[in-house]
């Protein structure tokens, strides 16, 4: 089959997933020209295109931290960091009322492709409204526990567009970024998902049990942790890898090279799905991860760029990019 340049086309998805893929010029599904998909250039594809194309990660250099790592199943990005300090008494019996709703991902998302089903969890458990993961758009908001003002900033008006479109704000329930992504999806009058790497009876960060009970009243928190199960430090690389399924797109506000977000990012590229870098990230000399992503498939997010986001979702107008600052 020839192979030819590659281009990125953008496309409006209503239902399903959306994911990226690399795919020649003429619309053949050949092996992918060498050194073409190291660009990063994508084309998104609709769902009936499942397991067509190339991730830009199939392509990868050695050079890069990503492609490796996930050939031999392990997490691509930087090793995780960071202290636990988790709440569990009184969480289980204070919710006792509120039941655990337990699925295969399939019930919820529909059929997977195989790229999908490798790193997919076999059970989710949920309390709230479970149909939030059964109606798109859902968009992840994610980023570091020690944001800046500026972060938050963004995080908070980001979450807020999102919300005013009809779109379900995705996130870890972390300090920093994923607690501003929360909060202001709720305090707008909008849905959002909380995503833990804890089970459902405990609460990380400790701070965030009044926020995790309200999500579970008036939202969805979900977990691929049976209750009673112990926290592990490596439950929150594997927790980025499922929000990153349980997304139609990820948006990386702001984040160290070290931050756990970073996760999320390299497998929202491995599944193909639509990943956003902050313009602000992309500009920090002091960062390697925006520029590597980039090289991968990812998008800058600003003004100019917004209305790429929304065309990817059912909603979005270009007046409102003027409104979140980049």
């Amino acid at each position: 089959m020839r192979e030819g340049p590659l281009h990125l086309q953008t496309t409006v998805f209503f239902t399903g997933r959306a994911r990226l893929h690399a795919s020649t010029a003429s619309g053949g599904n050949a092996r992918c020209p060498e050194g073409a998909c190291k660009t990063g250039i994508l084309r998104p594809v609709g769902r009936g295109e499942q397991g067509k194309g190339f991730s830009a990660l199939d392509h990868a250099p050695k050079t890069s931290r990503a492609p490796d790592r996930q050939r031999k199943g392990a997490f691509p990005g930087p090793r995780f960091e960071g202290r636990y300090n988790f709440v569990s008494h009184g969480i289980q019996s204070k919710l006792s009322h509120m039941a655990t709703q337990e699925y295969a991902p399939e019930e919820l998302l529909g059929p997977l492709n195989e790229v999908e089903k490798k790193n997919a969890p076999k059970r989710l458990f949920g309390v709230g409204d479970v149909e939030l993961l059964r109606v798109s758009p859902r968009v992840s908001v994610v980023g570091s526990r020690k944001a800046s003002p500026g972060g938050l900033e963004r995080a908070l008006h980001l979450s807020k567009l999102l919300v005013e479109r009809g779109i379900t704000v995705v996130s870890g329930l972390a300090e920093g970024i994923d607690t501003a992504a929360h909060e202001s999806a709720i305090a707008h009058g909008g849905r959002t998902v909380a995503i833990l790497g804890t089970p459902l009876d405990q609460t990380y960060p400790a701070g965030n049990k009044a926020l995790q009970a309200r999500l579970m009243r008036e939202h969805l928190v979900v977990s691929q942790f049976p209750s009673g199960s112990p926290s592990r430090r490596e439950n929150f690389p594997i927790r980025n890898r499922t929000m990153a399924l349980l997304s139609d797109a990820t948006v990386i506000v702001e984040a160290g090279d070290g931050s756990g977000s970073l996760h999320q990012g390299w497998e929202a590229l491995r599944l193909g799905r639509p990943l956003f870098v902050m313009e602000s990230a992309t500009k920090d000399s002091g960062l390697s991860w925006p520029e590597e992503m980039l090289r991968y498939g990812a998008q800058v997010l600003s003004r100019e760029t917004l209305e790429v986001l929304f065309e990817l979702l059912p909603q979005g107008t270009r007046d409102e990019a003027a409104t979140v600052p980049f």
